[in-house]
């Protein structure tokens, strides 16, 4: 395989993420997205990647994404956590891109303070299966889904988030200290 580099990807790199993700298979799509998704969806998806919020690493080798995994963050009961996806070209695999682009997210995540990071999959993908299991993150089956979990920080060690609608602008609001109108809430 040519020289390929782990970069975290902007959005300056919009057009290449969908090129990468509309030359994957019907098969591949599935196995990313968990269905089949057309031309015009991913398109949709390459467009909504916030690249202010979310973690997006690639592989390039050269000028061509081979590679590529997004962390979506979003926030649940006022911590940041995220969901994670990856895929990787067919003539790129078996070079354990998937797994270095894992972790170069979890630990950029680990920075952000990011609680933890959620895997779906489906049951067949049992590349993902792999990769889990080679993070130590053990996948528990329902049906034809596959979950996992992988923790980075404890919620008092995390940052405490808010999300705010403002207009037509949705955004998250990050603290390091919780806010007093937060601590006063009731569980």
């Amino acid at each position: 395989m040519a020289q390929h580099e782990i970069v975290r990807l902007r959005g300056i790199h919009r057009p290449s993420i969908l090129v990468h993700l509309t030359s994957l298979s019907d098969d591949d799509r599935a196995l990313r997205f968990g269905r089949v998704e057309s031309n015009e969806s991913l398109k949709g998806y390459a467009h909504r990647i916030n690249f202010n919020r979310d973690l997006v690493i690639g592989v390039q080798s050269g000028a061509e994404i081979i590679g590529l995994s997004h962390l979506a963050i979003f926030q649940e009961k006022g911590y940041p956590v995220g969901e994670i996806g990856v895929s990787v070209m067919p003539s790129a695999r078996g070079h354990r891109l998937g797994v270095a682009m894992m972790r170069a997210g979890f630990e950029l995540a680990a920075e952000y303070k990011i609680t933890k990071v959620y895997i779906q999959f489906l049951r067949r993908n049992y590349r993902m299966g792999n990769i889990c299991r080679k993070l130590n993150a053990i996948p528990d089956y329902d049906s034809d889904e596959a979950h996992s979990e992988v923790q980075l920080h404890k919620r008092e060690d995390a940052l405490f988030c808010e999300y705010a609608i403002i207009g037509s602008v949705r955004r998250i609001e990050c603290f390091y200290k919780i806010p007093r109108k937060a601590r006063c809430k009731p569980k």
